[in-house]
């Protein structure tokens, strides 16, 4: 029974990708995505809600034939896992871990493109007592649109 347990436990983690889709998200402005259209309109969302876009470049595309108002900044973002210190939780900062130490500047973090992916840097690294894995949306690109 306790095989089966663990079994079951391994694959809710893995499905942690599913719920939680990388790839790549249009942001409109702080913390609203774009998460598709109706009558020619754009429709904002959380991050649960985004439409997700396989590569920046088909994000950007799909900007320059799609979202058309002047002199509106969107801002294309990579969503992926990163590791977290847990003493981010009782600090106002949060940190990330670099690849060599935590550092409180999220564009400087590893970005992983899976939870596997992290949990496995997470356990090379030996992190697991001071980190967990945490999904965030990096900056990659800023977009003025023009008319």
């Amino acid at each position: 029974m306790e095989k089966g347990l663990k079994e079951d436990i391994q694959e809710m983690i893995f499905d942690l990708d599913r719920f939680f889709q990388p790839g790549y998200v249009i942001e409109l402005c702080e913390n609203t995505y774009y998460r598709g259209s109706r009558n020619r309109r754009a429709l904002a969302g959380a991050l649960p809600q985004a439409e997700r876009f396989s590569g920046m470049k088909a994000a950007e595309k799909f900007i320059h034939r799609h979202l058309r108002c002047a002199d509106w900044s969107v801002c294309i973002c990579e969503v992926c896992w990163v590791l977290l210190s847990v003493g981010s939780e009782m600090e106002e900062t949060d940190l990330y871990w670099d690849g060599r130490q935590f550092t409180p500047d999220l564009g400087k973090a590893l970005a992983f493109s899976s939870y596997r992916k992290a949990l496995f840097c997470q356990k090379r690294e030996r992190l697991q007592e001071v980190s967990m894995i945490d999904v965030r949306t990096l900056k990659r690109k800023q977009i003025l649109l023009a008319a």
